[in-house]
């Protein structure tokens, strides 16, 4: 089942994709600072202007989470738009003295509001009262890639939450479950670091990326460098579910009634001055029967 520009920022070919419960779909355009809405009959408008962000969040009321990551450096912000359009500034890693924790990784908000977000090798839960604790992990010391515990690498990829209240989440070339209680599993490929060569038997993703996990707990992952959307099977094998056309690579997913979509990148290196001339990012749409089609792109100067 496939149940007002602002400066350029330094580069980062990650993006993110999100759907809501009407069929809207939202990405994010790192190298314009924007984030994109996708309305389902295909019409194309800037949702958010002024945020150069990679990671995207939608909650059950269809509130947005985004980050900001400042163009000249400095600590990462989380902003917050409401289903009107409304944007608001949030910095809740400053609530109770926590005043920088959250450093720009992957996110991930449950029901309650607590913040969850990668820090030195854990997954840390900010509460909205401002409590600060790990929740799955061991902290990093020395040379964590050479530790089987505490190999957990940048989390420059997904969290996704499960329909049993698991998180899931991708790792570079990994894909992991991490149960109510803080319990972790690997359920595909073997961890490294996403900046590190690969050890020996870890090839089973070439880089895992963008994630989702639908109402069945089947798992999807995007495999940037293999162009594919894989999906995991429960003894850990990846069966390719669609390879998307040549020189597009798979960064980010989001999942709506039976459609999913990708936001894909150009697979060929494209610098930022170069992406703003020929257009980048796409989004593509993949029904239950394998169909691939072009939702939207953003196009270039030329």
């Amino acid at each position: 089942m496939l149940s007002a520009l602002a400066a350029p920022a330094r580069g980062n070919g990650i993006a993110s994709l999100v759907a809501d419960r009407s069929g809207n779909v939202y990405f994010s355009d790192y190298i314009r600072n924007r984030i994109w809405k996708v309305v389902p009959d295909g019409a194309l408008s800037v949702w958010v202007r002024g945020k150069h962000t990679h990671h995207l969040v939608i909650d059950d009321n269809g509130v947005l989470y985004g980050e900001q990551v400042p163009p000249g450096g400095g600590t990462p912000e989380l902003w917050e738009v409401t289903p009107e359009g409304r944007v608001n500034d949030i910095f809740r890693a400053a609530r109770k003295g926590h005043s920088v924790t959250y450093r720009g990784t992957v996110f991930a908000i449950d029901r309650s509001g607590t913040l969850l977000y990668l820090r030195d090798c854990q997954i840390a839960k900010l509460s909205p009262d401002g409590q600060l604790s790990s929740w799955a992990g061991q902290r990093c010391a020395g040379d964590v890639w050479k530790n089987d515990i505490l190999r957990y690498g940048h989390l420059h990829g997904s969290l996704a939450w499960g329909p049993d209240g698991s998180l899931y989440f991708s790792d570079a070339r990994s894909v992991r479950r991490v149960a109510p209680d803080g319990r972790v599993t690997t359920l595909a490929g073997r961890p490294v670091s996403l900046f590190a060569d690969p050890q020996s038997g870890e090839a089973r993703f070439d880089r895992a990326v963008g994630l989702v996990v639908d109402s069945e707990r089947k798992i999807l992952v995007a495999d940037s460098r293999d162009r594919a959307v894989k999906r995991v099977e429960p003894d850990g094998r990846t069966i390719t579910v669609a390879r998307l056309p040549f020189f597009w690579s798979p960064i980010g997913l989001g999942l709506s009634g039976d459609t999913l979509y990708v936001v894909a990148n150009l697979r060929v290196p494209t610098p930022d001055f170069l992406a703003g001339v020929v257009g980048n990012p796409s989004v593509f749409a993949l029904t239950r029967d394998g169909k691939i089609s072009t939702l939207a792109t953003v196009r270039g100067k030329r």
